[in-house]
This record gives C-alpha cells, structure tokens and sequence, in this order.
C-alpha cells in the first residue's frame, strides 16, 4: 500500500501497462502502436528504437540500465509525451482543416476528435491530460469570444484530471510534476527571460535556458522527495538536449514513413 508521506517517496511506483482486454477504437489503436514499435525496432538498435518511440508517443520500454541513466542526466523527461507533442497535434490538425477549407467550427470539432484518439493512443498519463486539455481549451478560446488565459487554463487542467482521478494529488507523480513545470513555465521562466534579456541576446537560446530554469526550480523539491535525487547537470543537459528534440521528432518519423530512405534514417540516428 502505497503512503504519500513516507520518505521513500514514489520512487518504486511502476507505470501500468495497456490493459489486458481492449475493444473497438481502443483495439484498433493499440494495434497501430504495436505495429508502429516493431517497425522502430527494424530500423532502430534497440536502446535508440525505445527512445524514439518515447520521444514520439511516450513509450516506457528503456532498459533499467538507461533509464537510470537518464534519470540521473535529470534528462528523463524527454521520454515522456508532453506539451510539445500535443502542440503539434494542435498546430498540424487545425491548419490542415483549415486549410483544405473547413470552417474554424467544423474544424474544431474535427480536431476534437483527432485529439481524443491520439491520447487514447499515447495513453492518458497526466502530462496528455494536462497538455490536451489545455491545447483543446485554446482552440476552444476563439470560438466563444474569448482571450485564453495560460494559468487558468492550467488550473482547469488540473480540475479535470483530479475530477477523473482524484487519488492523483497523492499518488500520482506524474501529475505533480507536469503541473509544477507547467506552473514554473508560466511564472519563473518569464522572470528569467526579462532578467537574461542583456546576458543572453539571443532569442532562442535566452527562452530555451529561462524556460529549463523555470521548470527545474518548481520540480526540484518534488523530484528530491519522491525519487530521493536531483541532477544538477539536468538543467544543463536539458538547456543542450531540448532544441535538438523536434529534430528528433521530426526526422524520426519521416524515418519511420521512409525506411529505405538511408538520407532520412542516418539523420536520425545520429540526432
């Protein structure tokens, strides 16, 4: 029995797996997950194939040895499915609809959909649920007349998922943490930006190293308590890793898609 005011923390929870009986949407959808694993595992080592499928869709099946390597790199997040994924979702689905010339409406409604296949896909882990429904109240915001506001849309996130699993506020690391980066994003990492304004000149990198900051300072306390470590080095590893992850993305999936293609595979192994 798991006790969120023990000392150890959560440090020996194991994320679950797919359930043992699936039907319908939700069958079909693990299928294409598993054909998607075994075509990385064709092109990919196994250790890089694992980590591209958890940069893509949040799958956990690095070995201990590497896990516990990125876990003390403080680099573990990046194999997990966050905001940035569903900020593509969002972006991609909702352009393409409008695009092809779809009403702003009937394209939401559209990409209401699309977005509640991909987290059944990815599976609803509490960074999907907070980023999707944020994302999905963004694209709500303009169709009834109003200015989306980041931290209430957080604090909507946060009801939502707590209204869905309300054992969450206790047990659920996950969800601590995704907020907590969430909430220093919104607060600390706009500090920084104005603070390294002069340091920092350049744009990208003065928000790459203000929004690495933000986050690791609201998650740190958290992350000492429940996995008994904080790495240091994590905020500098993410400061070099995070720009270097659409790129995986990117160039993995077209991998994926093109195999044969050893212009777009190389890339991605090497990235």
């Amino acid at each position: 029995e798991l006790d969120p005011f023990i000392p150890q923390g959560l440090a020996h929870v194991v994320a679950s797996r797919a359930p043992a009986s699936q039907h319908g949407v939700e069958h079909g959808l693990w299928r294409i997950r598993t054909e998607l694993h075994d075509r990385v595992n064709q092109i990919f080592p196994r250790d890089e194939a694992a980590l591209l499928r958890g940069i893509l869709y949040g799958d956990r099946d690095l070995g201990k040895e590497w896990q516990g390597r990125f876990r003390r790199a403080g680099l573990l997040h990046i194999i997990a499915v966050s905001g940035s994924n569903i900020t593509i979702v969002v972006v991609l689905v909702m352009a393409a609809l409008l695009g092809i010339g779809f009403s702003r409406r009937a394209a939401f409604a559209v990409f209401s959909g699309v977005l509640v296949l991909f987290v059944i896909f990815v599976q609803p882990s509490a960074s999907v649920i907070r980023a999707s429904s944020m994302g999905w109240l963004l694209g709500l915001a303009p169709l009834v007349g109003r200015l989306p506001s980041p931290s209430r849309l957080l604090l909507v996130a946060a009801v939502i998922f707590v209204a869905w699993k309300p054992w969450a506020l206790f047990y659920d690391a996950g969800f601590a943490l995704s907020f907590l980066a969430m909430a220093g994003l919104l607060t600390w990492s706009v500090y920084f930006s104005r603070r390294f304004e002069k340091a920092i000149p350049w744009t990208f990198w003065r928000e790459v190293v203000s929004a690495t900051l933000g986050a690791s300072l609201m998650t740190a306390p958290y992350l000492a308590w429940a996995f008994g470590q904080v790495s240091v080095f994590g905020v500098f590893g993410s400061i070099l890793v995070v720009p270097i992850i659409p790129w995986v993305m990117g160039l993995g999936t077209l991998a994926i898609l093109f195999p044969w293609i050893t212009a777009v595979v190389l890339p991605a192994q090497g990235f």
